[in-house]
């Protein structure tokens, strides 16, 4: 298991990674937030600042590191192994994230919170959370809600594949434009018509 906060799973996804290595540990990274998710959600402890949304604010930190960090390599690494280990990296996360904003239990524990007992940003933040999760579906029944999931990691898997392809439409545009005129022929054949060089 990963300790501490989430900056302890970044620290296991350095630059250096090879496309299965990544792979591997951001799988690892996500398996080990499901459980520890599953195991607060287990807990016989109420739920309260200290007992449950602290711990769930670094299981939550632990999955948004490998998103962040799977995203960044989609975008910029040059070793095309890397980014498409990074896109599947971040898929990874947001099907997490997709499943914990509809998750019946996580939001039947932040409405056991008594709110009357906590500070104003705190107050603000579960009930902010309960109602995105709300818009999300999770007051839905079960297969309407498994129903959003799946949609969901359709839709960023779809959007992924629209960044991928103008991602390559903007290398091969970029590239098209900074070819000088006369050693493309049909532009230099235009220019010698016309009498430009």
């Amino acid at each position: 298991m990963v300790e501490g906060s989430g900056s302890a799973g970044l620290g296991r996804l350095p630059w250096t990674l090879s496309a299965e290595e990544l792979r591997r540990t951001a799988g690892e990274i996500v398996a080990d937030a499901t459980e520890r998710l599953d195991a607060l959600l287990r807990s016989t402890d109420g739920p309260g600042v200290e007992t449950f949304l602290r711990p769930l604010d670094r299981i939550l930190l632990m999955v948004r590191d490998v998103s962040a960090h799977g995203s960044f390599l989609f975008a910029v690494h040059p070793d095309p192994a890397v980014r498409t280990a990074g896109r599947e990296v971040s898929e990874a996360a947001d099907r997490f994230f997709n499943g914990f904003r509809i998750d019946d239990r996580v939001y039947r524990a932040l409405g056991a919170i008594d709110l009357a007992q906590v500070d104003p940003t705190t107050r603000f933040a579960v009930e902010r959370m309960r109602r995105e999760m709300r818009r999300s579906g999770v007051e839905q029944d079960a297969e309407s809600r498994a129903r959003l999931v799946a949609l969901n990691n359709l839709i960023d898997r779809i959007g992924n594949q629209k960044t991928l392809v103008l991602g390559l439409l903007t290398m091969v545009l970029g590239a098209f434009l900074f070819i000088p005129a006369a050693s493309v022929p049909s532009v230099a054949h235009r220019r010698q018509n016309k009498g430009v060089k």
